[in-house]
C-alpha cells in the first residue's frame, strides 16, 4: 500500500539527508508507476527538492485495476462483450471488499465468472476465493484498492517532471494527466512539467501497440536527455 511505502522511502531519505557527503537541497523523489502513488507522499513528509515521475497514475487503484484489467483482456484476444462483463464482475468484488454490497454478493458472481472463457485472463484470480472474502486479508484488500492519490497531489509543493508514454496500456495517461495538472493547480504549484512521448508504452519504451512485451524494447531517445536537461534547468545536477 502507497502509505506503507512512503514510510519505508522516508527512511531511507532521512538516513541520506544525515550522511555530511549528501546536499539536502538537491535531493529528490523519483517514482515509476505504482512508485508514482507513493512518491507525492514522500514528497508531501520531506523536503524534497525535486520530484521526477514516469508513467504515474492519479487515479484511483481501484479505478487503475479496472483500466488495467481492460487493457490487458483486449491484449488476449477477448471481446468488448466480455470485457465488459470481467469489469462488471471486478467491480463487483472490489465493492464488496470495501463494504458497498454485500460479500456473498460478489462471492456469487466470482463463481459464475469461474466458469467464464474469460476468467483466467481478468485479474479475479488475482483475489484467492478462499481468502480474499474473509479476515484478515478481507481488510488487506480493502486499505489497498481504496487509495485515491487526490487528496496528496493537492497537497504538493515540489517541483515535478511528469513523464508519460501516449500508447501506456497499464495507466490511463489521457484520462489520469488532466487529473495531476488540475490537483497542481489547486496546490498552487507553479512548477509541474508534463512530457509526453508519442511512440512509447508504460515504461517509456518505443513499442507499436504499448504492450511491454512488443518490440523492439528500447528507451524512447528522448526520455534520458528531458530528465537531465530538466534537472541541470535547477541545478540540481551539473
Amino acid at each position: 500500500r502507497p502509505p506503507e511505502r512512503a514510510r519505508d522511502a522516508g527512511a531511507i531519505y532521512d538516513a541520506f539527508r544525515s550522511d555530511a557527503r549528501v546536499d539536502p537541497r538537491r535531493m529528490g523523489v523519483w517514482g515509476f508507476s505504482n512508485g508514482g502513488w507513493t512518491a507525492p507522499i514522500v514528497a508531501v513528509d520531506r523536503p524534497m527538492a525535486f520530484m521526477i515521475l514516469k508513467s504515474a497514475p492519479a487515479e484511483s487503484i481501484e479505478q487503475n485495476t479496472l483500466y488495467e484489467q481492460r487493457q490487458a483482456m483486449q491484449r488476449a484476444g477477448h471481446g468488448a462483450v466480455d470485457v465488459d462483463a470481467a469489469n462488471a464482475a471486478l467491480e463487483t468484488l472490489m465493492a464488496a471488499i470495501q463494504g458497498r454490497v454485500p460479500v456473498a454478493t460478489a462471492q456469487k458472481v466470482y463463481a459464475r465468472a469461474k466458469h467464464t472463457k474469460w476468467f483466467d485472463d481478468s485479474f479475479l484470480p488475482l483475489f484467492p476465493e478462499k481468502t480474499a472474502f474473509a479476515e484478515p486479508q478481507l481488510s488487506g484488500w480493502r486499505r489497498y484498492v481504496t487509495y485515491d492519490p487526490a487528496p496528496i497531489l493537492a497537497k504538493v509543493r515540489t517541483p515535478t517532471l511528469a513523464l508519460y508514454g501516449a500508447r501506456d496500456r497499464k495507466v490511463d495517461v489521457h484520462h489520469d494527466v488532466p487529473l495531476l495538472v488540475a490537483a497542481y493547480d489547486r496546490s498552487k504549484t507553479r512548477d509541474l512539467t508534463v512530457k509526453w512521448f508519442a511512440d512509447a508504452g508504460h515504461p517509456l519504451k518505443v513499442s507499436p501497440n504499448g504492450f511491454d512485451d512488443a518490440v523492439p524494447q528500447r528507451y524512447d531517445p528522448g526520455f534520458p536527455e528531458v530528465m537531465l536537461r530538466w534537472l541541470r534547468e535547477r541545478n540540481f545536477i551539473r
